[in-house]
């Protein structure tokens, strides 16, 4: 994360050792997200046992633990795009808060 490249639009940890729990990984990322926002540059995690439903929707891979990086300023463009549509509107205040609006506070 720390020497970031912009030749790539994001980049994706997976791994099939899901014997971390969610919890932990949740933490470790927002640590990495502490240090590493400012240098504009975010990761999310997906845990298998952390099971996310939007809508009746399962937005989880499944069975993977994966980690996504990417620029935060970028994809921040995307989420306010997303946020003139409808996308965001069966989302729940929890959903929103996990996945969208802490990216957005300093």
């Amino acid at each position: 994360m720390r020497d970031w490249s912009d030749e790539w639009e994001a980049v994706i940890i997976a791994s099939t050792r899901t014997s971390i729990s969610c919890g932990l990984l949740s933490e470790k990322i927002a640590k990495l997200n502490k240090h590493f926002k400012r240098h504009d540059v975010v990761a999310l995690e997906d845990h298998p046992e952390d099971i996310e439903t939007i809508n009746g929707v399962t937005m989880n891979h499944g069975s993977l633990v994966l980690v996504v990086v990417q620029k935060l300023a970028r994809l921040n463009q995307y989420s306010k795009g997303l946020e003139r549509t409808k996308y965001y509107h069966k989302w729940s205040e929890e959903n929103l808060d996990d996945v969208v609006n802490w990216r957005f506070t300093n």
